[in-house]
């Protein structure tokens, strides 16, 4: 004997939400586009805690190798990550670039470098756009 149609149980699952916590906004580059960039990603994944160490460094050590960023790879990407993204205004929760990290630390460090140098390379091109040369004094 089945219970009535309306006395079942529903179970309402609303997708949208589900995995919301996970959402990021803003990078340039996906978090599996590192095929365009192999030779960032391979020395992520080959050299990883060398290339946490030297962009730590560059973003909190005023250009120094961070060693404790280095020795510590795992903890020196989720703050390279939360760094980068809030220089450049990108949102993601700190669930999802916890989640990154631990997915795959090496694709997540590749689009961070990325991020930073096509930013870097962006700010250049503005500033040197700006740049107006003087006119000459006549004499």
């Amino acid at each position: 004997m089945s219970a009535p149609e309306d006395q079942k149980p529903q179970i309402h699952a609303n997708t949208e939400d589900m995995f919301g916590f996970v959402t990021t906004e803003g990078y340039s580059h996906g978090f599996f586009s590192f095929f365009t960039d192999p030779v960032t990603f391979l020395s992520a994944f080959c050299c990883g805690c060398l290339v946490v160490g030297q962009t730590s460094g560059k973003l909190h050590k005023g250009g120094n190798f961070d060693v404790a960023a280095c020795l510590c790879s795992g903890i020196g990407a989720y703050r390279i990550r939360r760094k980068v993204q809030s220089m450049y205004k990108i949102n993601e929760s700190e669930d999802a670039s916890a989640c990154s990290i631990g997915l795959c630390g090496s694709c997540a460090v590749t689009q961070d470098v990325r991020e930073m140098n096509k930013r870097e390379a962006e700010g250049k091109a503005l500033v040197a756009a700006a740049v107006v040369e003087q006119p000459q004094m006549a004499v």
